[in-house]
């Protein structure tokens, strides 16, 4: 069985990460591919995942397509990421422990903002209620 570069490459990252847990000062050595070789990409602050679920307030479907930035507190001008919900209407963000606000935005919404904090742990936002703009 032959395995493409990418796949073996995936396959052995995995390998790799499975084997090189996080020291006890949070960093890691994460490998990065680089042309055709590894090479191991230092990361000094361990990340957490931010997740939600966006959904209508009133018919509580999921919605697709709404457009989630992730600012820091300090620095509402630029977002440091910026994704949109899937077709279930879940959307995800990696970041460093720290404070942050979530805009979340839909041409058929009101404009919504949430403070999060990461410190140590994943945020899970849940079902985030939507509220639509009436005519």
């Amino acid at each position: 069985m032959r395995l493409s570069l990418p796949t073996l490459f995936f396959v052995m990252s995995l390998a790799i990460v499975s084997c090189n847990p996080a020291r006890p000062d949070g960093q890691m050595y994460l490998p990065a591919y680089k042309g055709h070789t590894l090479k191991y990409t230092h990361v000094d602050h361990p990340t957490r995942m931010i997740t939600g679920i966006l959904k209508d307030e009133v018919a509580g479907i999921p919605i697709c397509f709404a457009i989630v930035e992730l600012y820091t507190i300090d620095n509402r001008s630029t977002p440091l990421i910026s994704t949109t919900t899937n077709s279930r209407g879940k959307f995800n963000f990696i970041a460093r422990d720290g404070l942050y606000v979530i805009v979340i935005s839909h041409k058929k919404y009101q404009e919504k903002e949430i403070l999060v904090e990461l410190h140590g742990w994943d945020v899970d936002l849940n079902d985030i209620k939507f509220s639509p703009f009436y005519d």
